[in-house]
């Protein structure tokens, strides 16, 4: 979690994805769009296949790269479990 909110520990891009959507029908917001940055484009993308036709246009600025065999050893063992 960011600031005073609680760390969710089995979070995927998935699951927040559709935890966004519960929040967006809750809201009664039909139709947006998505911008993220860096580490953010997995949820983003997430979200747009979650949502299919509400999201109007995504855009994923410095985003991470495929994770490949070679640069999966860099990763964090909570890292290695999301990807």
């Amino acid at each position: 979690g960011y600031g005073d909110s609680d760390l969710q520990k089995k979070i995927t891009p998935i699951i927040f994805a559709q935890q966004i959507q519960e929040f967006l029908i809750a809201q009664q917001i039909e139709k947006f769009s998505i911008i993220s940055v860096s580490g953010g484009a997995p949820f983003a993308l997430a979200i747009a296949h979650v949502m299919g036709d509400a999201v109007q246009k995504v855009a994923c600025i410095g985003s991470v790269g495929p994770i490949t065999q070679s640069s999966f050893f860099y990763l964090s063992a909570q890292q290695r479990k999301f990807w």
